[in-house]
């Protein structure tokens, strides 16, 4: 797993960047040329015999290596803002669009290689953003984006996908840094601000990004002298504004921050430290609504997805009866039947076992699995509504002091032990091996479905007994149609 992407070992070599492609990765401090700077690895799994054999593998450049400040300078010839540097204003306070050259701050870029977001660019396509579901965002979820072209020069052509009408501003000439988006069936033909289309970066904007470091002429080394050279090629971008959608309408948004669920592993008989420690938290644009929860599972055969049911909860209303207005916060145990933003709803049975690979939040009402993507209204293409997130964190079975460390066990979560799970590439990865653990669980086989051979029935039974047969341990439904001599 990388920030914002899933790819598999050799996926890694076939998209690194030149010098490197189908090469090395261009992350280890070996490959020739070396990189520009250090690439991090979590890896997670357990000891068999003498060997190590991982299970989970995380890999970022300095995971920790974040920053944010205030936007100070947008490029919008090459697509780049700086952040952290010199703010001028003008004389009434309202931030000017100024690059001083003695403090210009951080330079970033957004890794969109598709160029969802702004102008299509990327320096490792394997650190990129997610271009389905947000991570360039406001605050409260809305998907945000750099203008293609200068707002500010009267000569060029506005960008009808990243217009300044999305970003009112106030009596003062400042940009307002709360917006409420009227209802899209109210809106006339080209009226702004309109929630199905993305809002723009300005200046003056607290941001906080992360990315990769890189210099303009590609990832390897060695680093120029000074930093002049060098940009964040950032996967996420977060602006501290918040806009909301009008209440019970669409498109509405919603984002995934937290995401921690327990394997189910107990190493003291009745002490489910592993199991109850889950968690998901995030944001929406749309407080009036629920956020209901779901693992998603995927088919060993083929990938395909399927949602299971994890729950509800409600969203923070903000002031006067709640604190941050648009937040949710889902943390079991869930003890009511009706949701609350202090309390969820939790799946039958109470129980988020087995483990998922990914969650997915939905506003309810918003987004259904049958949805033609095509008609959902999602700002630029965008499957609105809802979002799909990896689970970054497993809690394991923990260590009682004095004993033996346990194994991790890795045979209770699907995607690693029967397979299932597809990469960006669109590879169907099986199960893992060699298999983390001494033995490995045995894989699905895939199913068969006999409806028995064709039978007739006397014109008028009103009894008819059907029976069928099934081989394999993969989902099946059955189906028998009458039809006439």
């Amino acid at each position: 797993m990388l920030p914002a992407n899933a790819l598999t070992w050799q996926e890694l070599f076939a998209q690194a960047p030149a010098p490197y492609t189908n090469i090395a990765t261009g992350m280890a401090l070996a490959d020739s040329p070396a990189p520009l700077t250090t690439y991090e690895v979590h890896v997670i799994g357990n000891r068999v015999g003498d060997t190590y054999i991982a299970g989970l593998i995380f890999l970022s450049q300095q995971d920790l290596n974040a920053g944010a400040g205030y936007i100070n300078y947008i490029d919008y010839a090459r697509g780049e803002m700086y952040v952290g540097g010199t703010l001028n204003v003008d004389g009434a306070g309202v931030p000017r669009n100024v690059l001083d050259p003695n403090n210009p701050g951080t330079r970033i870029a957004i890794n969109d290689p598709t160029g969802r977001y702004g102008r299509a660019g990327s320096a490792d396509q394997r650190f990129t953003l997610d271009p389905d579901n947000p991570t360039v965002r406001s605050t409260t979820g809305f998907p945000m984006c750099l203008p293609r072209t200068d707002p500010n020069d009267p000569s060029a052509v506005p960008d009808a996908l990243c217009p300044e009408g999305n970003r009112p501003k106030d009596v003062t000439g400042n940009f307002v840094t709360s917006i409420s988006m009227p209802d899209p069936k109210t809106i006339a033909a080209g009226q702004l601000p309109d929630p199905r289309i993305m809002a723009p970066f300005e200046v003056g904007d607290f941001v906080d990004y992360a990315g990769t470091l890189v210099k303009d002429s590609g990832t390897s080394g060695p680093y120029p002298s000074g930093s002049s050279g060098t940009y964040i090629s950032a996967h996420t971008i977060t602006d501290n504004v918040a806009i909301y959608t009008a209440p019970g309408t669409d498109p509405a948004y919603v984002a995934v921050e937290v995401t921690i669920i327990g394997t189910g592993g107990l190493t003291v008989l009745g002490a489910g430290e592993a199991v109850v420690r889950t968690r998901f938290e995030g944001m929406t644009t749309d407080p009036s609504r629920n956020v209901h929860l779901y693992g998603l599972d995927f088919n060993p055969s083929d990938g395909k997805i399927s949602d299971r049911d994890w729950g509800v909860v409600g969203v923070d209303p903000g002031a006067p009866n709640g604190a941050v207005k648009g937040r949710w916060r889902f943390r079991p145990p869930c003890t009511v039947t009706v949701p609350t933003i202090k309390d969820c709803k939790g799946p039958s049975g109470g129980s988020f076992l087995p483990p998922a690979r990914e969650v997915r939040a939905v506003i309810e009402g918003a987004w259904t699995p049958t949805t033609d993507p095509a008609t959902t209204g999602g700002a630029n293409g965008i499957i609105a509504g809802q979002y799909r997130a990896p689970i970054f964190e497993y809690i394991f079975p923990e260590n009682i002091p004095g004993t033996p460390p346990p194994p991790n066990n890795f045979e209770t979560i699907p995607f690693l032990a029967q397979g299932g799970y597809v990469s960006s590439a669109n590879t169907l990865v099986g199960q893992l091996k060699p298999w983390p653990g001494r033995e490995a669980p045995g894989t699905c086989v895939a199913p068969t479905a006999s409806a028995g051979a064709d039978f007739t029935v006397a014109s008028g039974a009103t009894n008819v007994p059907l029976s069928g047969s099934a081989s394999g341990n993969g989902p099946l439904t059955y189906a028998w149609t009458a039809v006439s001599p």
